[in-house]
């Protein structure tokens, strides 16, 4: 988590208008506690493929004591078009996030990519 904070802390624009989460188990609770440290930015838009993960995660961050607001997205484009972190926490090995949802400047934190066979970006995203 700490990894990703650094990132986010020299990469991300100063005032991104919101976070998007692409999966929402204990990963990203780590991640969101640590970017809460190197970002103003307090709005998070949460997808996951387990909807009730997202309903969680937004129930637990919304209005808590790092100021949260947090709102369940219907989609992965809808969490992702806008965003100024993209942070991606899941075990995909197909992608999920599209080159075209990212709008310039952004940057993309894709954590669960963490091992051969896992793709949570599509190919040439992060080299557009």
């Amino acid at each position: 988590a700490a990894a990703g904070a650094l990132a986010a802390s020299l990469f991300a624009p100063a005032e991104p208008h919101h976070i998007a989460v692409i999966g929402c188990g204990v990963q990203a609770r780590y991640q969101l506690g640590m970017l809460a440290a190197v970002t103003p930015c307090r709005a998070v838009r949460l997808w996951s493929r387990r909807p009730e993960q997202a309903r969680a995660l937004a129930a637990e961050l919304d209005g808590g004591p790092a100021g949260w607001a947090a709102e369940v997205a219907p989609s992965a484009e809808a969490a992702c078009r806008g965003a100024g972190i993209v942070l991606t926490v899941t075990p995909a090995r197909s992608a999920i996030v599209r080159t075209a949802w990212l709008r310039r400047p952004v940057v993309v934190l894709a954590i669960g990519a963490d091992s051969a066979g896992k793709q949570e970006l599509e190919a040439g995203a992060l080299i557009e």
